[in-house]
């Protein structure tokens, strides 16, 4: 029992070592709860907002769900099958410039941009592009992507302006676009900034080099804290695909028959080739591992993802009971409340009976066994956060505890963070700093 306890006292003083902890989250995994629940620990990052979930906008961190290619692919002959009467691209760019363009959910992934009549003198812009929506010209530049333009009759004197949009989800096979390339410029972006904790909700640092073995060269970096919440895979996929059927039910409203019924998962695996095939594995892997295309993984990456997670701080499971998942994160990170202190955002309650029941594929349980090189690195990393777990209880044990227990209720979401709450382990180092820092100063 004491050798546990050391085990602890080691693992505490190196994280007070490390000023900002990298998140690795890993998409339908219990991510955007974290980072509410890194909120409510007192910890400081560049916005807490549901659709960035704590990542960094100059990290390029994000999602590469979808391909574009396919997206565009499949709604373009959708449009050759429209037989509304419609004009050329040519004269919506010159009746609408790029800068003046609004947006509306209300036609979904086919967008309804704005509406023109002779009453309203050319253009009217509708209110706002939806927040998963990056759309700021006609051309796609910066980080609007657009599939195709049309006019769409709506009466003898008005018409629709419709974009057919690509989400911003959809940059599969992307590398990295940021100059922010190392360890330590990741730190000095984070510290310089007052930030101590961040997620990458894309893949790991390395392996982006031309060379099939790419991978060897991920890393983690040893300057951060580095943490990782792990799902069973087969119920991260399950979750995953219901919300890609939510959204893209709302995004191709209009054509919502012609985009998803009937599907196969092989459809479902050129649109969304990580989603569907051992997204575990891609995100612990680097960037040229991450683009492979469905069913190109082996054992060899299933090992090298295995030695990743060895290397990280703290692997927590989502589906540790309540009672560990607090001890946890009182011990692994020094949090006082865990992932389940609000969780805002459950895949199950965006369910509805369109998305779920007609449009998933009748041979999803085929997309369920390709999970295979998955579930043998998340096996793995229960077996090391079952070892951690033992530490934790050693610690416990000994009243060894980093952070005052909490006995207050649950924070609201008007109660943003605790009271005195400073980021667990990220926080002390801060305060340590600060305290040598003065005390050098009173000694001048």
């Amino acid at each position: 029992m004491e050798l546990l306890a050391q085990l602890y006292e080691v693992h505490s003083q190196g994280a007070q070592s490390k000023p900002v902890m990298e998140f690795m989250h890993i998409s339908k995994s219990g991510g955007t709860s974290m980072c509410h629940a890194a909120e409510i620990n007192g910890c400081r990052t560049e916005t807490f907002d549901d659709s960035r979930s704590c990542q960094v906008w100059t990290f390029d961190d994000k999602v590469r769900w979808l391909s574009a290619p396919f997206h565009r692919h499949v709604f373009r002959q959708i449009q050759a099958n429209d037989t509304t009467p419609g004009e050329p691209e040519s004269s919506i760019t010159s009746l609408c410039p790029a800068t003046h363009w609004g947006g509306s959910h209300t036609a979904g992934g086919a967008m309804l941009l704005g509406v023109r009549s002779p009453e309203i003198n050319g253009c009217k812009t509708a209110p706002r592009v939806p927040p998963y929506m990056e759309l700021t010209g006609l051309d796609g530049s910066q980080h609007g992507q657009v599939a195709s333009v049309t006019l769409r009759s709506i009466g003898p004197r008005v018409q629709q302006i419709i974009v057919y949009v690509v989400p911003r989800w959809a940059r599969f096979g992307q590398p990295r676009s940021t100059n922010v390339t190392t360890c330590a410029g990741r730190v000095e972006h984070m510290t310089s900034r007052g930030f101590d904790f961040y997620a990458n909700e894309y893949t790991l640092m390395g392996g982006n080099g031309p060379r099939e073995d790419s991978w060897r060269h991920v890393h983690l970096c040893k300057s951060l804290m580095n943490v990782v919440l792990l799902r069973e895979p087969v119920d991260r996929l399950m979750s995953h695909m219901d919300f890609l059927l939510f959204c893209y039910s709302r995004y191709v409203k209009p054509f919502r028959d012609e985009y998803l019924a009937g599907r196969d998962v092989s459809f479902w695996r050129q649109l969304a080739p990580a989603p569907l095939d051992n997204y575990i594995t891609r995100s612990l892997l680097g960037d040229r591992v991450f683009a492979l295309e469905p069913g190109s993984l082996t054992d060899v990456h299933m090992r090298a993802a295995r030695l990743v997670l060895q290397q990280y701080d703290a692997i927590l499971l989502l589906s540790s009971t309540p009672k560990d998942m607090k001890q946890g994160f009182t011990f692994a990170l020094g949090w006082a409340l865990d992932v389940h202190a609000r969780n805002d955002r459950r895949s199950a309650t965006l369910r509805s009976p369109i998305a779920w029941r007609t449009f998933m594929p009748a041979d999803i349980g085929t997309a369920k066994s390709m999970q295979a090189i998955d579930s043998q690195v998340y096996l793995h990393g229960v077996l090391l956060a079952k070892l951690d777990e033992v530490v934790w209880g050693a610690a416990a044990s000994r009243g060894l505890h980093p952070v005052q227990e909490i006995a207050v209720p649950v924070p609201t979401k008007q109660q943003r963070r605790l009271d005195g709450a400073t980021c667990g382990y990220q926080g002390m180092a801060a305060a340590a700093a600060a305290a040598a820092a003065a005390a050098a100063a009173a000694t001048l």
